[in-house]
C-alpha cells in the first residue's frame, strides 16, 4: 500500500492510502466499518472476487457464484453486496465464511444490496421495478416509495435507520433523498 497526498479543491490537504489487491489487474473499495475493515472487489485473470482487508491482511470472500461485488460491512462483520450469475444479479450477505443469497422474486435483472447497518437492516435496489428497499432479517421487504418518481436508488443506511439515495424524475431531473426506515 502506497501513501500519497492530494490537494483538494477546498485547499485542505488529505492523505490517501492506495489499496491494490496483490497481483490484481483492478481493485475497487466500496465499504468500511468503524474498526477500519475495508471491503471491495478485485479482478485477476478476467475473474472478479470479493475481499476484506483489515490491518494490512487481505481475505478473499468466497462465493459459489462468479463476479461478487462486496459493497458494505457493518461493525458486526456482516458484508453485503451483489453477485452476477451471467444474467441476473443476486444480493448476498457473508459473515465469517457463511454465505446467504437474497434475491427478490419476480425481478427482471436482479437484486443489488448496497449497505447494512449495525442493527442488521439491509438496503438495496430491485432492478426490474426500479424501486429501492430496506430489508431486515427480522422484517419483510419494504419498498421505499417516492411518487411521482420514475426510478429510485438506495445507497446507504446509518445506525439511526436514515436511508440515503437518488430519485430520478426523468433522465435530466434527479435529486438526492433521505428517508427514515
Amino acid at each position: 500500500m502506497a501513501e500519497f497526498s492530494m490537494s483538494m479543491a477546498c485547499s485542505v490537504r488529505q492523505w490517501i492510502v492506495q489499496v491494490d489487491y496483490p497481483n490484481a489487474t483492478h481493485s475497487w473499495l466500496y465499504g468500511i466499518n468503524t474498526a477500519g475493515t475495508l471491503v471491495g472487489s478485485f479482478s485477476k485473470l478476467n475473474v472478479v472476487k470479493g475481499f476484506k482487508l483489515y490491518n494490512g491482511k487481505y481475505m478473499v470472500i468466497k462465493f459459489p457464484m462468479r463476479w461478487p461485488y462486496a459493497e458494505a460491512i457493518n461493525d458486526n462483520g456482516v458484508v453485503v453486496g451483489s453477485l452476477l450469475d451471467g444474467t441476473l444479479y443476486h444480493g448476498f450477505t457473508w459473515q465469517n465464511g457463511a454465505y446467504r443469497r437474497l434475491t427478490i422474486p419476480t425481478t427482471r435483472y436482479g437484486t443489488v444490496l448496497t449497505d447494512v447497518n449495525n442493527a442488521g437492516v439491509i438496503v438495496g435496489n430491485h432492478l426490474s421495478a426500479d424501486w429501492a428497499f430496506d430489508l431486515s432479517t427480522r422484517t419483510a421487504l419494504s419498498p421505499i416509495s417516492c411518487t411521482p418518481a420514475e426510478k429510485r436508488d438506495c445507497g446507504g443506511i446509518n445506525g439511526n435507520g436514515l436511508i440515503s439515495g437518488q430519485i430520478y424524475f426523468s433522465q435530466t431531473n434527479t435529486l438526492g433523498y433521505t428517508a427514515v426506515c
